[in-house]
Formats: structure tokens, sequence, C-alpha cells
């Protein structure tokens, strides 16, 4: 229980960390951000994928189903910045 815990806390600050760079593109439009905020997302999906695989293994079921929620929650998010931050790319930042 532990390890879990310990984990979503780091999955907390990623999550921190892929907002920062979100708004630091919008904000600037400088492609790094942009770079940095996808790697994050990687790291996170991973993160969450080693979670389920480990409540699978436990055979914890109600854990597992919460982190098939907190990744259908991450999903809507990444789907509404992706918008946000095509809208940036494609006419600056002047709308």
């Amino acid at each position: 229980a532990y390890m879990v815990i310990e984990n979503l806390k780091e999955i907390n600050f990623h999550i921190k960390d892929l907002e920062i760079y979100k708004q630091q593109f919008l904000l600037t439009g400088k492609e790094r951000s942009f770079l940095l905020y996808y790697e994050k997302i990687g790291s996170i999906l991973a993160m969450i994928q080693n979670l389920k695989a480990r409540a699978n293994f436990l055979d914890n079921k109600t854990q597992e189903k919460r982190l098939t929620e907190l990744e259908a929650l991450l999903q809507s998010k990444l789907v509404c910045d992706e918008k946000c931050m095509q809208i940036r790319k494609s006419k600056g930042f002047q709308i």
C-alpha cells in the first residue's frame, strides 16, 4: 500500500508538471515546452500502467478500477489540452 501511495503522489507531481508545460507553451509558443509536455504524458501513462499491472497481479479489483478511472480522467484532460495547444500552434497567441 505504501508503494502505491508513493507512486500516486509521483503521478500527481507529474500531472502538475504537465499543466506547467502546457501553460508555458500556450503563453510562449516555444516548441521545447510542447515537447516536454508530450514526454511527460508518456511517463505518466507508463506509471499508471505499472500500477494497474501491480493491482492486477495482487488481484485488487478496487484499485484496478480506480486506476482505470484515473486513466480516463487523464485522457479527457489530454484531449482538451491537445485542442488548446493545436489552436495555439495554428493561430498563434492572437485568436
